[in-house]
């Protein structure tokens, strides 16, 4: 059972790297193109039509993208008023507890976001600007992300309930 639940924490781990890697090269290619948008703008007198649209749709892939690993290495801001006063099995218990909802939360949001994103790609909807994207695009970023982010939950609880300590910066210890 131990060797699955290393398995499954590792995969997950391995996703959430890559999605962080994903939300990265997101970031750069977002400043890359405001930058060229300036220029356009105020040295060439022709702005882009097509800056606005990508980098508002970009700023959501920043949120939602790289969420998983951001909780895996433990570098969300966290309030920890009762479980940081808390050790042993009730510590574990109010982790165990916080794993669940937060896994919770994550079900509904990728189960209706991916509702949403399938809509919008039936009905063939997109946005309404000079692009026009389609609106799968964006709407899929949130059960992508959520869905992530509910697996780093699960292993993130797995963790817990083996009884593995991390350090503070996410390492195991």
């Amino acid at each position: 059972m131990a060797v699955i639940r290393i398995a499954v924490i590792r995969i997950i781990d391995v996703c959430a790297w890559g999605l962080r890697f994903l939300g990265a090269a997101a970031l750069v290619f977002m400043a890359l193109s405001v930058f060229y948008d300036t220029m356009m703008r105020y040295l060439f007198l022709a702005p882009t039509s097509w800056s606005l649209e990508i980098n508002s749709i970009l700023v959501a892939a920043i949120a939602f993208i790289p969420a998983a690993h951001v909780l895996r290495e433990r570098q969300q801001l966290r309030i920890g008023l009762i479980q940081d006063q808390l050790t042993g099995i009730p510590a574990r218990v109010v982790a165990t507890l916080i794993g669940l909802c937060g896994m919770a939360f994550c079900v509904v949001l990728t189960w209706r976001g991916g509702m949403i994103a399938y809509d919008a790609w039936l009905y063939g909807e997109r946005m309404s600007t000079v692009l026009g994207t389609p609106k799968v695009l964006p709407y899929s970023l949130i059960p992508i992300g959520f869905g992530a982010l509910g697996l780093a939950f699960l292993a993130n609880t797995l963790e817990v309930l083996a009884g593995v300590e991390r350090r503070e910066d996410g390492a195991p210890l």
